[in-house]
């Protein structure tokens, strides 16, 4: 019986996130990397460079996670259009999903400046 409810609620669960996930807002990531490259005061489009600077890898992984955050975009898509691999687009999303501090401010800010436009 225990597992039964358990799995009902792992079932709904998953089909919260599917929910949520279909339901993101459609944004445009060239939107979103112009608010970064602002934000950390980056050249335009250096955010598709092969440089692997600090600054310039924190701001690559800030615009990974509100790419995947503000658009319907897949790891592979966000990939695309920062010319780049997508298991780095995966390990940024998942440093800045453990993102404290200072850094969380940095996106909530970044977030706000877009949601404004």
């Amino acid at each position: 019986m225990r597992s039964k409810k358990l799995m009902s609620l792992l079932n709904a669960t998953a089909d919260v996130e599917e929910w949520e996930f279909d339901n993101r807002p459609m944004l445009d990531p060239r939107v979103i990397m112009k608010a970064v490259e602002n934000r950390y005061f980056l050249a335009p489009n250096s955010l598709c460079t092969q440089k692997r600077g600090n600054a310039l890898s924190e701001a690559r992984a800030v615009a990974y996670y509100i790419c995947r955050k503000f658009t319907r975009y897949s790891l592979t898509e966000i990939a695309r259009v920062f010319k780049k691999d997508h298991k780095g687009v995966m390990l940024g999303i998942t440093k800045m999903n453990a993102a404290t501090g200072q850094l969380k401010d940095i996106i909530n800010e970044i977030e706000e400046s877009i949601n404004e436009h």
